[in-house]
């Protein structure tokens, strides 16, 4: 709870050192369950952070201050990583683990299937002495997904190819071949892969150059930012799940669906109006009411009973 991680998943914590707890006493190793007397307390949580903490998706002015700055400041990957993470939806351990071969440039698609993850090591008394990166599958079996990207992403990938093209032939320091089809996107000079903590602290200070520090913005963010942008237009929600490899359409909704208040005044604004059309439409019908539609029995009789003054007529031109 102090580290702030949510109800939902304490709770889950809870349950599986519950088996394990159950395990020990069923082979006689343990004689008491300590999770049995643990109580979770509904959602009151002295740490829970405000409503402006919790909206992770950047609002429309701050994305336009974000991309200007990544515009502007073009000194290393930042760019590129945060352009794939923002218009394509990618976990930030998707992005670190993706291969120039993951990219189809011609049908504008981009292959997920490899995360980098963190695994603990521990030592002989069971405590986590250390944690190491490596490259791993997905977070689930559904985050294997082919993505289709916009022109954006397709094209910001293409400049940081040619730029890392340029860079392995006049740079010293490069000492990989950094475009080939089985190297990372955003390799280091080595042609090794991106450890997370080492590039949170190149985007952390990219933020203090920018002045960005104070948004709150971080590399899950810009994955929220990309669902945000597609349900404000609407966009059908399984489409949303697909695109973000999410195992359940409710946690695309629920967890990926930030609205702040500026979203819910658009949303009364569209009611009131549609209301207000409505209310005029219902009036402009009060005061011009419609000629009562016919009958096809009505009709036959009107034309028979014109027939029958054209015989008049014609009776009478001829006397």
């Amino acid at each position: 709870m102090e580290q702030g991680y949510s109800n939902d998943t304490v709770k889950k914590c809870k349950h599986l050192l519950n088996q394990f707890f159950e395990y020990a006493i069923d082979n006689k190793w343990i004689l008491v369950n300590p999770t049995l007397k643990v109580k979770i307390k509904g959602k009151r949580n002295i740490y829970q952070v405000n409503d402006d903490e919790k909206y992770k998706a950047m609002p429309p002015e701050i994305r336009d201050r974000f991309l200007e700055a990544l515009d502007k400041d073009e000194a290393n990957f930042i760019k590129p990583l945060c352009i794939t993470l923002m218009f394509a939806g990618l976990r930030i351990g998707e992005a670190l683990a993706l291969k120039w071969k993951n990219i189809d440039f011609n049908n504008k698609t981009i292959r997920v299937e490899r995360a980098i993850t963190q695994v603990p090591k521990f030592d002989e008394q069971g405590n986590i002495k250390d944690r190491i990166t490596v490259i791993g599958d997905t977070k689930t079996t559904c985050s294997v997904r082919d993505i289709p990207v916009t022109d954006i992403v397709i094209d910001t990938l293409k400049q940081w190819k040619d730029k890392q093209n340029e860079r392995q032939q006049t740079n010293p320091d490069v000492t990989a071949i950094l475009t080939s089809p089985t190297s990372f996107v955003f390799a280091n000079d080595d042609g090794s892969y991106r450890t997370y903590s080492g590039t949170r602290k190149i985007f952390d200070r990219f933020k203090r150059r920018n002045g960005l520090n104070k948004f709150n913005i971080h590399f899950h963010g810009l994955r929220h930012t990309f669902s945000n942008m597609l349900f404000e237009m609407n966009e059908n929600p399984k489409v949303i799940q697909q695109l973000l490899g999410h195992r359940d359409v409710k946690t695309t909704i629920t967890v990926y669906n930030s609205v702040n208040s500026d979203y819910v005044r658009e949303a009364t604004d569209r009611l009131n109006t549609k209301i207000q059309e409505q209310q005029k439409e219902k009036e402009f019908k009060i005061e011009n009411p419609k000629e009562p539609e016919l009958t096809d029995e009505e009709i036959d009789q009107m034309i028979k009973e014109l027939e029958r003054k054209k015989k008049r007529k014609e009776k009478d031109f001829e006397m």
